[in-house]
């Protein structure tokens, strides 16, 4: 174990809307890869490339009699159809992977995949994206109906959030453009249904909620998701029984995000029946939920969710052995650092382009510019283990002996524990006010009052200062260094999901329900639901704690 890692233990066994971030240098690297894949960069080139790749009806029935002579007799017209269907672009995508998904055919699927391959490898997301970026950055005219019209596309989740963000960028500087994305509410395509109303939602326009607030009641349970969500997070109380209906109506992974919203809204008053693997289980849920609403749905406090944002795919990690602060983007690559620092332990991303550090040796905490400027400073007479901003402006600190609270002069503390022993192993401080903490091989929770709330055994491996992580559903990701396991709790403290890794240091549960681990053995681990490892990146620098926005 190198020196740098006994700081990491020996702390603890011895003593709604997206801000642009690097606009300039985004837009210039999304140029230079445009120029280097021979696409032109000028707005109306940008605004063409997306509607090249939007069929017309003709074209999709052209693409469909294509793919029927994929499986002709005759070679000749099989390897014809191959190549016109390639000619045809991107647009036919998602009927050839349909295709590839159904056909019981074996040479149609042959040649369809091949020609996904070749379409992908041609047109891949990352130009896409780019191309979205730009057209957010610039706002033509035509934008929003473009992007509209170009929904659901044939790329992943990922450039659909970048088209999510684009339309809200430019629908607030373009008035005009509101009335296309009104239209489009009644668009027969669910995906361009739910993009409109997310948009409007996002615009904080009152006008629009009644027309947003119909898709509430929309034939797909997606879309009510979507909306549900959004009109929640604006403080729509009609979306609450709408996400509580879901939780039995949606598979198990999409309903998790209903039941995550609702949590938020419950805190310590959220039942305590958990969403089932099965559909009696998630109807036990829900049924708890509409009797949680029926009690407490008046008290409710829908202001809970107005901190949430949307998530834009980049990763933090805190390199303890290299004493910096880096952020990764979608691809892994680097977008900026913070070095020359004193052990940090903890840091998160703030408005504003700044970052809230834990620096163990300096004994103190740093707010900083992505180029490392100090901007404000907490001074400490004990090092630091984690460090989180509140959004009332406060700042909550954990130590080896005490959990604070301090004001943005920094002069004023507030103390909410205090440990004689020095025994804290972590801590982390829910939205509500409540503290989780991690001592003496015991997980508590302690209410905004400093009661004692509940309390379980955790592994006797559990000692690094990241190891705990509070999930949205109120559940907890607790990594055992030396137990080698990250394991899951539910809020009676029964483990529910389970995963071995060597030495792990923290674990981040990621949107899509995969969970991320930090090992010290300096990689990222990525596993899926049922714990099987789906990715591994080498993560050098001692990895002791990652975030996601």
């Amino acid at each position: 174990m190198t020196p740098r890692v006994f700081v990491c233990l020996g702390a603890v066994w011895g003593t709604f809307c997206t801000l642009p971030l690097f606009a300039d240098e985004d837009a210039a690297g999304d140029e230079a890869l445009l120029r280097a894949a021979a696409i032109a960069t000028d707005d109306h080139a940008l605004l063409e490339f997306l509607r090249r790749q939007t069929p017309d009806v003709a074209t999709l029935r052209r693409a469909q009699q294509l793919i029927e002579q994929l499986g002709s007799d005759s070679f000749s017209v099989r390897e014809q159809a191959s190549a016109d269907l390639l000619a045809l672009g991107p647009g036919v995508l998602p009927l050839l992977q349909q295709t590839v998904r159904k056909t019981a055919d074996l040479e149609v699927r042959r040649r369809a995949h091949d020609a996904v391959r070749q379409l992908q490898s041609r047109w891949t997301p990352a130009l896409a994206a780019a191309v979205v970026r730009l057209l957010g950055q610039r706002k033509p005219l035509g934008t929003v109906e473009t992007l509209l019209a170009f929904l659901p596309g044939p790329y992943d989740a990922s450039v659909r959030e970048e088209i999510q963000n684009t339309l809200v960028a430019v629908a607030r500087s373009q008035r005009e453009s509101h009335s296309s994305l009104v239209q489009a509410l009644a668009s027969p395509e669910p995906v361009r249904r739910t993009a409109a109303a997310v948009t409007l939602c996002r615009l904080g326009a009152g006008e629009y909620r009644p027309a947003v607030g119909k898709l509430l009641h929309d034939s797909d349970a997606t879309v009510r998701l979507q909306v549900a969500r959004e009109l929640a997070s604006v403080g729509d109380r009609q979306a609450v029984p709408v996400l509580i209906e879901l939780l039995a109506q949606l598979p198990v992974d999409e309903a998790e995000q209903a039941e995550e919203v609702l949590f938020c809204l419950a805190g310590p008053h959220a039942p305590a029946t958990p969403l089932g693997p099965d559909t009696l289980g998630q109807q036990k849920c829900r049924d708890a939920w509409r009797s949680w609403w029926r009690a407490h749905g008046e008290q409710v406090e829908m202001a809970a969710l107005k901190d949430r944002e949307p998530q834009l795919g980049y990763t933090l990690l805190v390199l303890l052995q290299d004493n910096r602060v880096v952020e990764w983007d979608r691809e892994g690559k680097l977008r900026w650092q913070i070095t020359g620092l004193a052990a940090p332990l903890d840091a998160e991303v703030l408005p504003g382009r700044r970052v809230l550090i834990a620096e163990h040796d300096a004994k103190c905490i740093t707010e900083r510019n992505f180029q490392g400027e100090i901007l404000w400073e907490k001074k400490l007479t004990e090092p630091p283990i984690h460090v989180h901003r509140l959004p009332d402006g406060r700042t909550f600190i954990a130590t080896r002996k005490q959990l604070l609270e301090v004001d943005r002069s920094g002069s004023r503390s507030v103390i909410r524990y205090h440990s004689d022993t020095s025994a804290i192993i972590t801590a982390r401080r829910f939205h509500d006010g409540r503290i989780g903490c991690i001592e003496k091989g015991s997980y508590f929770e302690l209410s905004a009052a400093g009661e004692e709330l509940k309390r379980f055994a955790v592994p006797p491996g559990v000692f690094t200062t990241n190891a705990l992580t509070l999930l949205p559903n109120g559940r907890l990701l607790i990594a055992s260094y030396g137990g080698g396991t990250v394991q899951e709790y539910d809020r009676s403290g029964k483990v529910v999901w389970e995963v071995k890794l060597g030495r792990p240091l923290c674990a981040l549960r990621l949107p899509g329900g995969h969970t991320l681990v930090s090992s010290q053995d300096m990689v990222l681990v990525e596993f899926d639901r049922a714990g099987k490892e789906i990715a591994r990146r080498d993560a050098p620098g001692h990895p002791c704690q990652i975030r996601r926005r």
